[in-house]
């Protein structure tokens, strides 16, 4: 997962979130309204597209085309994606420390 942007990253939480409430990818409406509800401003649609088609280069996404609509799962369960992105925090931040990186999280 270190090769997505913070951009990548915030729609891909997007994704996992929608799909864990709702039992079902989103299409892009789905994943703008979240966007605009959870970061303020709209982003734009083809800027979203964009990062889209990336995620999915990469691996991090499928994209099914259902009629003229497109869906976005995510590859990896949330639980295992969560796991990695504090593994990169704990390799990053407390030189590969998991104590270190328990310790911080009990103290916030």
């Amino acid at each position: 997962m270190t090769n997505l942007s913070n951009c990548e990253r915030r729609i891909l939480g997007c994704i996992y979130e929608y799909y864990r409430k709702e039992g079902e990818a989103p299409a892009l409406k789905n994943i703008m309204n979240l966007i605009e509800k959870k970061y303020g401003s709209p982003w734009k649609l083809q800027t979203v597209c964009t990062f889209l088609t990336r995620m999915g280069k990469k691996g991090v996404i499928t994209i099914q085309k259902i009629g003229k609509y497109s869906y976005y799962c995510p590859v990896i369960p949330y639980e295992e994606y969560v796991h990695l992105e504090l593994k990169e925090l704990c390799d990053i931040y407390f030189e590969q420390n998991e104590k270190k990186l328990k310790q911080f999280v009990r103290q916030i």
